[in-house]
């Protein structure tokens, strides 16, 4: 089953650099490792390590701890451009759901 474009990637075009920075926008409290990331973006370790180094050298995103032999990173919010980037996907969302109709259903209640 293929997954459904988020609206950043529908707005923005599907590269892998997009799908990684993505994958940080939605969840932008939360670190990971390269693999888990790799593996959720769909992006193999080779690509991910380029995207990776410029993610990093560009402040994007930053290293929270180690676990075991890995390096866990997480959207580093403090930087302008990071904030930029969340307050444009939170715009995509909330136009997203303007355009959508709204839920009416009419509920009917049985009594005994």
């Amino acid at each position: 089953m293929e997954a459904t474009k988020s609206l950043f990637l529908e707005a923005f075009g599907d590269s892998p650099y997009l799908r990684v920075l993505d994958h940080f926008l939605a969840f932008p409290g939360w670190d990971y490792s390269k693999s888990q990331v790799a593996k959720d973006a769909h992006v193999s370790r080779v690509t991910l390590e380029s995207i990776w180094k410029r993610l990093v050298e560009n402040g994007f995103i930053e290293k929270t701890r180690d676990m075991g032999r890995s390096e866990l990173y997480r959207l580093n919010a403090k930087n302008p451009k990071v904030r930029v980037l969340l307050e444009v996907d939170e715009k995509l969302a909330a136009a997203f759901a303007k355009t959508q109709a709204p839920l009416k259903q009419k509920i009917t209640i049985k009594q005994k």
